[in-house]
């Protein structure tokens, strides 16, 4: 008879097996950009996606377009390095908008759920839900998307008609 596995050991081989590491990866990213390659590099450029162990980078402009081609390897390791795996290969380089966000919307999604801002309750119940979680990062992930859900649903949702002026 086999013993049970814990949960956090299998979110791991979970997350791999079905391709989320790389979308996890995306989303630290674009939230991290600026503490992983500092401010002013992250204030011209913007992480767009992996593709194929390969980061598509915008620049703002074709100056800095040039100026990261003679980044790309410190880049590399300082993304490598906070990945914790080797992850990303190459980075491609594009001009682009660097200061629109690119979180991917699923079906049905409005265009400006990744925009939403999380009210003080949501974020609480959200911390509340998760703070069972041992991995900072994955707790955070979570508790931010757990938030922004729970706003979300009460921007529109209509209020029930006993809240009615």
């Amino acid at each position: 008879m086999s013993s049970f596995t814990s949960t956090k050991s299998l979110i791991p081989h979970f997350a791999k097996s079905y391709g989320f590491d790389i979308k996890v990866l995306e989303a630290r990213l674009q939230t991290n950009w600026a503490q992983i390659v500092g401010e002013s590099l992250a204030s011209h450029t913007r992480p767009d996606s992996i593709k194929f162990r390969k980061l598509f980078l915008l620049a703002e402009n074709s100056a800095w377009l040039q100026q990261l081609v003679f980044l790309k390897p410190m880049i590399l390791e300082k993304l490598n390095t906070f990945a914790k795996e080797a992850q990303v290969t190459d980075i491609v380089l594009r001009i682009g908008d660097v200061h629109s966000s690119t979180l991917p919307q699923g079906e049905g999604s409005s265009p400006s759920n990744h925009l939403v801002n999380p009210t003080g309750p949501a974020i609480e119940l959200a911390n509340s839900w998760t703070a069972d979680i041992k991995e900072p990062d994955l707790r955070a992930i979570l508790s931010t998307v757990i938030a922004k859900c729970l706003t979300l649903e009460t921007q529109t949702t209509p209020p029930p008609p006993w809240a009615q002026p």
